[in-house]
């Protein structure tokens, strides 16, 4: 079932990017044959990584895809590693979109240009400033087929506040056709100040949003959503240790064996009365429903939803029977919780200095509890940096008109 979860994820993604890049190439292919070119805008050819980056995370995430069909894990660790990669290379597919002109080049007209269909797509040439001409390669005579990359900023065009930086390459016939609308400036004095303010602000943000995506990813998975234990569909009995990124929920003795539960996937491992270990229990999958685990009278008692899944000690299923008609002191009053002492993670001995079960370390990094802390301090610093870089804003306006106000004068 897990496999089955994990490929439609995985294929709904790739068909999204799929249609994605199709509608990129449809709308650019549109806009050349049946506006650019009839009205004899002049094409400046995209520079930048964007678009092959596009490309090659496009391959990337096309590969993965076939490979949780072609070569499917059961370990759940490693398919965390995996999903987390995916999702980072689904992320910067998106990333790369977003900066990767819808039209794949920028169109030039008699009075704007454009960048994307409609209007919203248009820049007058009087919003252009920052111009410059930076030539590809030096030639003793001028070649009007030689291409130039030239670079611009426009108003009312930023990210995160920081303007935005047009780049393409035209031929220098094209370029001279624009001097009339374009004011190209020399290349050492064309760079556009820009507050540090501004570029700390989009710094910290990227990383706090990162942190955030990552925190909160690895919430989900300390839930086990990644473990095949927890889609069970029957009582499953395994001399397979259950290896879960998910916490202890409680461990219970009976007849000098361990038995340790974790209720995220329904699992239960079984050891020894010195921690050597003997065999697992899977139940069935209890997601959106109550479950609870009692170990008492000779039996297992796994309770998914309002049924009560009886099991001897050894795994073996013997019957279901209906919450409400099960004597309550079978499952309340007399709980057999165990004497020793646990955390999220191990299981020590009665005095806590001896680890009787010792799981690995970084598993600590799925603790629930941490990383909901985590993800709240994070979400508080996205809300202080909003609010601090939005009086940053003010004051600079306020700066940057009083400079206006004495040049006037």
């Amino acid at each position: 079932m897990l496999k089955f979860y994990i490929i439609f994820l995985t294929l709904f993604a790739f068909v999204a990017t799929s249609l994605s890049l199709a509608i990129l190439f449809i709308g650019s292919c549109y806009f050349r044959k049946k506006i650019a070119v009839p009205h004899g805008f002049s094409e400046g050819l995209v520079t930048g990584a964007a678009f092959p980056c596009l490309v090659f995370s496009y391959a990337l995430i096309f590969i993965q895809s076939a490979s949780f069909i072609a070569f499917p894990t059961t370990s759940e660790l490693f398919l965390i590693i995996r999903m987390f990669i995916f999702l980072v290379t689904v992320v910067l597919f998106i990333v790369f979109r977003i900066f990767t002109p819808p039209l794949l080049s920028l169109w030039f007209g008699k009075r704007s240009l454009w960048f994307k269909k409609g209007e919203k797509g248009k820049i007058p040439y009087f919003s252009i400033y920052g111009a410059q001409i930076d030539r590809v390669k030096a030639t003793k005579q001028i070649n009007n087929q030689q291409l130039y990359k030239i670079s611009f900023f426009a108003e009312n065009k930023k990210f995160f506040s920081v303007p935005y930086k047009f780049t393409c390459r035209l031929t220098a016939k094209q370029i001279v056709s624009l001097k009339d609308e374009l004011d190209f400036e020399p290349k050492q004095n064309s760079a556009v100040p820009v507050s540090p303010v501004y570029i700390l602000r989009l710094s910290v943000s990227f990383l706090a949003i990162f942190s955030l995506a990552v925190v909160l990813f690895l919430l989900i998975c300390s839930r086990g959503v990644f473990s095949v234990e927890k889609y069970t569909r029957e009582v499953k009995v395994s001399d397979k240790e259950i290896s879960t990124v998910t916490e202890i929920s409680e461990i219970y003795e009976y007849d000098s064996k361990i038995f340790v539960y974790y209720g995220m996937i329904g699992g239960v491992n079984v050891y020894g009365s010195q921690g050597d270990y003997l065999y697992s229990v899977t139940f069935p999958s209890a997601i959106f429903r109550k479950n609870e685990l009692q170990v008492c009278d000779g039996y297992i008692l796994y309770r998914t939803g309002n049924d009560v899944i009886k099991c001897d000690t050894d795994g073996k299923y013997l019957d279901t029977v209906d919450y409400d008609q099960l004597d309550s002191e079978s499952f309340q009053s007399q709980k057999n919780i165990s004497s020793l002492k646990h955390d999220s993670f191990n299981v020590y001995a009665e005095d806590g200095n001896k680890v009787l079960i010792r799981r690995p370390e970084f598993y600590r990094l799925f603790s629930q509890g941490v990383l909901w802390v985590f993800a709240t301090m994070l979400v508080i610093s996205l809300f202080s940096i909003k609010f601090l870089s939005e009086q940053a804003d003010y004051a600079l306006g306020s700066i940057n008109e009083k400079k206006y106000d004495k040049k006037q004068k």
